[in-house]
């Protein structure tokens, strides 16, 4: 029998189990069969629920299940929306836009609810909001960095923001027929047209300042471009050189980009753009890239070069003084909007504000200078009192 091993005074009965030592009893040789396989079948189970309660201790630790939203609520619903049902051919600025104002939408405590239990009147109290002290920091920034504190946002921003939620609704309430309650936020009217652009022979000078080695780097190229060429930095992105820039013509092909318009623009008296672009060919500097190192180090030059007193202001600000140099010297509003890629001339005027005013200005010392001078009045001859009679 296993386990069992006769001796010269009896029996010897053995019991193992790993990693535990061998247990042994002796039996005399008047003893049973059925005691002796009793005491084995005892050990075994005993040293079996050892090795068990061994395994449980050392066992690791179970992962700790990471929480996720609960079915129906806002918040999970946001991600459904930007994982399955967000438009393949929404621009990639859109999109990480859309991504960021959801998100930051579904944090608030608006997201542990229904969506539909959600009214119009809350979504407003969280846009009023936003529009007062600006739109908090997305604790995942998905590659953005924030330079500039939040501030408060445009109307502009805001109705943006809102078309970004009217869609949110309109995609996850398909065929359900169930209201809307972001088209119950009130749409804001657009500000009054401010003058975002410093002169033009300053902006230039910012460029010469970018970047503290003193060489030409891959940011004051793309800087560049956005000044002297009135590129928004998501087409220059776009850039393939090959494709689009024709040095045998001197001419760059740009790409449509936020809804603008593609456009071929001229290189051939525009030096700096030309060897802005023969740097980030040098350098392979296409492609994409983040916006964060741009804004440090254009932050820094604009205070290198003396020019601290326009703060704040950022980079996307050159569009701006590109828009408003070339109406000042054209006065053509049209072809300042085809340049800049634009297909709404109200747009175009928000760029070229700057030369406007300066515009109005010399109208009105134009045609006062042609308006004759007020004649002067004449004394009035008083006449004699005569005498009485």
């Amino acid at each position: 029998m296993t386990g069992i091993r006769q001796t010269d005074n009896g029996y010897e009965v053995e019991v193992r189990v790993r990693p535990y030592p061998k247990r042994h009893k002796r039996f005399g040789a008047d003893a049973t069969e059925a005691e002796m396989l009793t005491w084995r079948q005892e050990q075994f189970d005993d040293l079996t629920a050892m090795r068990q309660a061994l395994k449980r201790a050392t066992a690791p630790a179970a992962p700790v299940p990471v929480p996720k939203a609960p079915t129906g609520t806002l918040k999970a619903d946001v991600e459904v929306y930007l994982t399955e049902k967000l438009r393949p051919s929404m621009d990639p600025h859109n999109k990480l836009q859309a991504r960021r104002y959801l998100r930051m939408l579904a944090l608030t405590d608006l997201g542990r609810y229904p969506r539909q239990a959600i009214t119009g009147a809350q979504l407003e109290t969280v846009l009023a909001k936003w529009e007062r002290l600006g739109v908090p920091p997305n604790p995942n920034p998905e590659g953005r960095v924030r330079v500039v504190p939040a501030g408060p946002i445009a109307p502009d921003t805001v109705n943006k923001i809102r078309g970004y939620w009217i869609g949110f609704y309109k995609a996850m309430n398909l065929g359900l027929g169930l209201p809307n309650p972001a088209r119950e936020v009130p749409r804001r009217k657009p500000g009054e047209i401010q003058n975002r652009s410093i002169p033009f022979a300053e902006a230039v000078s910012i460029l010469d300042h970018v970047g503290k080695s003193g060489k030409a780097t891959k940011t004051q190229a793309r800087l560049t471009l956005v000044c002297t060429l009135g590129m928004r930095p998501c087409e220059i992105k776009r850039i393939k050189p090959a494709k689009h820039w024709n040095k045998h013509e001197a001419t760059l092909f740009v790409q449509t980009g936020k809804g603008g318009k593609p456009r071929t623009l001229p290189l051939t008296d525009n030096p700096r753009a030309t060897t802005a672009l023969e740097l980030l060919e040098r350098v392979n500097g296409w492609g994409n890239f983040t916006s964060a190192p741009m804004a440090i180090m254009f932050h820094a030059a604009v205070k290198a070069a003396g020019l601290a007193h326009y703060e704040p202001i950022v980079p996307y600000d050159l569009r701006h003084c590109f828009g408003t140099e070339a109406y000042r010297k054209t006065g053509d509003l049209k072809a300042v909007g085809e340049f800049l890629g634009q297909r709404n001339l109200k747009m175009t005027e928000r760029y070229v504000e700057g030369a406007v005013s300066g515009r109005v200005a010399v109208v009105g010392a134009a045609v006062a200078a042609s308006t004759p001078a007020p004649k002067k009045a004449q004394a009035r001859k008083r006449g004699k009192l005569r005498a009485v009679k």
